[in-house]
């Protein structure tokens, strides 16, 4: 490791495990924590100044650092002159200006690493980060489970890290997550809405009810199951027309900004639906809307409603 670091970018969870796994390699007296947004000036320059009085090497992390121009000379003396033994990291929750003065110094005399979320197109490297974060709950994971948890939870690996150790710990002594068990355990509602949508997707009545079903029982706002159907219809419009302009699934995905993983999800469907039952689809949906909306059973207007989306 270098003298001196700068972590930052938009996955904070990344940034945390990085310093967490820094931290490990130091005794537990040898680290400093200092909040940069609102600790004195002074206390950040002594920590970056001051000899390890126990001995070793000393580790100071200084989290969303924040000077004016006054300070800014005295800040860049004692960077430049970091006391000898001392490990310094700067972190930073968020982008970073390189123009700036502190990053230009930084990257010239240590290092400065970002630490980006997957982008949608980086599915497969989202998956690969599942299989191995699986792996330190002592579990593995089929690749649909995987597939599946991307699609239910997203690509916040701290989100996908809490869902894991959930799922991990509900499984017990069994040894790979599967399907089910993501469906069933990641935070219902979010489980059962993808369920949902799955199942009409491919034009199953009894699963679309079952679905159905625990989502009423679940207390789930009837408002927001018809909007999320509605989403999916659009989409599978908007990929339908797409398709037949000659677009692939990753110009789809860009164009729509939608995650290709539920795209091709998408696509694997659109041959099912012409373009004309995808309209009347949306129709129906707006139309039990206004129903609900003009004091009609939400329960009973959706369990009419289904069964015709599936239908055809």
């Amino acid at each position: 490791m270098p003298d001196i670091s700068l972590f930052y970018g938009d996955e904070d969870f990344l940034i945390d495990e990085e310093i967490g796994s820094l931290k490990k390699k130091y005794s537990e007296l040898n680290v400093e924590r200092i909040d940069g947004s609102r600790e004195d000036m002074g206390r950040i320059i002594s920590a970056l100044t001051s000899v390890p009085m126990l001995g070793g090497e000393r580790l100071v992390v200084i989290d969303n650092l924040e000077y004016d121009d006054k300070e800014e000379g005295e800040l860049f003396d004692a960077v430049k002159g970091l006391s000898k033994n001392v490990k310094a990291v700067f972190a930073s929750y968020s982008g970073i200006d390189k123009r700036k003065k502190f990053y230009k110094l930084i990257e010239g005399i240590g290092e400065a690493r970002e630490f980006k979320r997957f982008s949608q197109w980086e599915q497969d490297k989202a998956l690969a980060w599942i299989v191995n974060r699986v792996k330190v709950y002592g579990k593995k994971i089929s690749g649909k489970a995987a597939n599946m948890l991307i699609d239910i939870v997203g690509l916040g690996l701290r989100m996908l890290d809490k869902e894991i150790e959930k799922i991990a710990t509900f499984i017990g002594e069994r040894g790979t997550i599967e399907e089910g068990d993501v469906s069933r355990l990641a935070s219902s509602g979010e489980a059962d809405s993808f369920a949902l949508s799955n199942a009409v997707r491919n034009k199953n009545v009894k699963e679309a009810m079952e679905s159905l079903e625990r989502l009423f029982r679940d207390n789930e706002d009837p408002h927001m199951i018809i909007g999320m159907l509605a989403s999916l219809y659009r989409m599978l419009l908007q990929v339908k027309c797409l398709e037949m302009e000659g677009m692939n699934q990753n110009e789809i995905a860009g164009k729509l900004r939608a995650k290709p993983f539920f795209v091709r999800k998408c696509m694997e469907r659109t041959a099912s639906f012409s373009r004309e039952e995808l309209i009347k689809n949306i129709r129906l949906l707006h139309e039990a809307d206004l129903k609900m909306k003009s004091g009609y059973s939400p329960k009973l207007t959706l369990e009419m409603l289904v069964p015709q989306l599936c239908n055809g």
